[in-house]
């Protein structure tokens, strides 16, 4: 997320419901691995209300002339029954600088059939718009169905199956509007 950065933060429980979260660090994409030479630094700030959480980024991007970017996001979900789960991740992002920007919509849906089993189904939107003369807007929508089977408590069994899908040519190694895949995961704790 936008709060992985390396830089300083500070997060304050108002209450066992609210918190607030405030942060300086270096520009979206430069890692503690990277220089900042040009120092680029961003803003953030965070307030999460019963595990709904509203995110707000302003400032630069790695070494460059853009220095405006704005991120919006927020993630949350709600238990609709005590087996159904509803999760929201929405994202937003623009600088006038570059006259670009992405949105980004995810529904998170899983029903718990057992302690052991659940079924999840995740709709994606993004899309990428650029404002510039010739510019390339490009969109994906995606749905991923995933399986997890719980052997016992440390042992896990995922399953997803995936498609994406868009008419801009921007899936990567195809020329194809749509690539689906499937993946297997065997998940221990300690």
């Amino acid at each position: 997320g936008p709060f992985s950065h390396t830089g300083v933060k500070l997060d304050y429980a108002a209450s066992e419901d609210l918190s607030l979260m405030l942060a300086v660090t270096n520009g979206h994409a430069i890692s503690s691995a990277d220089t900042n030479a040009s120092g680029e630094t961003q803003f953030g700030a965070q307030i999460g209300y019963k595990a709904q959480y509203l995110n707000f980024v302003y400032g630069g991007v790695e070494a460059g002339e853009v220095d405006d970017n704005l991120y919006i996001d927020y993630t949350g979900g709600f238990n609709l029954t005590d087996s159904f789960y509803v999760g929201i991740n929405a994202a937003y992002s623009y600088s006038d600088d570059s006259d670009s920007g992405y949105q980004g919509f995810a529904l998170y849906l899983q029903n718990s059939f057992s302690d052991s089993f659940a079924l999840g189904l995740r709709p994606e939107f993004f899309t990428l718009t650029d404002g510039s003369d010739g510019g390339d807007d490009s969109s994906v929508t995606a749905f991923t169905l995933t399986g997890n089977y719980k052997l016992d408590s440390n042992l896990n069994f995922i399953v997803e199956a995936r498609m994406d899908d868009s008419d801009d040519g921007i899936i990567e190694g195809t020329t194809e509007d749509s690539m689906s895949t499937l993946t297997f995961a065997a998940v221990y704790t300690f």
